[in-house]
């Protein structure tokens, strides 16, 4: 399930699959040796993606990688975890952990973003801000047509020390079951990611209150979110209805 990466630097982690809890050695990417240009080409194709926007700089900075561009500061923390199971030939996963406009305008909505991976088949997300942190949405429609990635980075949770730290997704008090589900140390905080079912974000869209649970740090969604949630899961349902051409 996890790929020891050059350079990369090991931390203990909690990791849920179904019925069990246990505790497994995962590699976050490290900024020295081999990895930085590769991680830089990975983050500048992640800001591109999602902003529409060639990234002017991208730099190391305390938080990961910061990538300015288009009037944006943009911050990504960078791991070799991929929740969806079996995929080939991906390696770096970035996530945005921060977006802000320079001067004084407001940041660009959020909205779904169309990709392509590295088999050609297609990759839906949408990510945007939390208080106190991030969350990211992502789909597979032809790969995984009925499962969902939900992404939350907890700014300045977890650490080495916290070993037991782990993560939960509630959708109006209810926890969400999860296929499995990961709390990895990056920089800046902490990152929570689940594997669940697609009907998960169907679910986020009208409910009253959706709330994750990171190293015992409550993050609630906000509406805007809910809705992303929702629209991603319409998109992905879009895609999979279509015939094949």
């Amino acid at each position: 399930m996890f790929s020891r990466g050059r350079g990369g630097s090991a931390r203990r982690l909690a990791v849920k699959v179904p019925g069990a809890v246990v505790f497994a050695i995962a590699v976050v990417a490290a900024l020295g040796g081999c990895a930085p240009r590769q991680q830089r080409r990975t983050v500048a194709a992640r800001f591109r993606g999602l902003h529409a926007c060639e990234a002017e700089s991208v730099r190391s900075g305390g938080s990961g990688y910061v990538v300015t561009g288009c009037g944006l500061v943009v911050e990504y923390a960078c791991t070799e975890y991929d929740p969806f199971p079996l995929f080939p030939g991906r390696g770096l996963s970035c996530v945005e952990t921060s977006v802000r406009a320079q001067g004084n305008q407001p940041p660009p909505p959020a909205t779904v973003v169309s990709e392509r991976d590295e088999d050609g088949s297609l990759r839906l997300s949408a990510t945007t801000a939390l208080r106190g942190g991030q969350v990211t949405f992502v789909t597979l429609p032809q790969r995984f047509p009925e499962r969902a990635v939900v992404r939350v980075f907890a700014l300045g949770a977890g650490g080495e020390a916290n070993e037991a730290c782990t993560g939960d997704l509630l959708i109006d008090g209810v926890p969400v079951p999860e296929n499995e589900a990961l709390v990895e140390s990056v920089t800046g905080g902490a990152l929570y990611s689940a594997l669940t079912e697609l009907d998960v974000l169907t679910r986020m869209g009208p409910a009253r209150r959706v709330l994750a649970r990171v190293c015992g740090r409550d993050l609630a969604l906000t509406s805007q979110a809910q809705r992303l949630a929702e629209d991603l899961a319409i998109r992905t349902r879009e895609q999979t209805s279509r015939p094949a051409p």
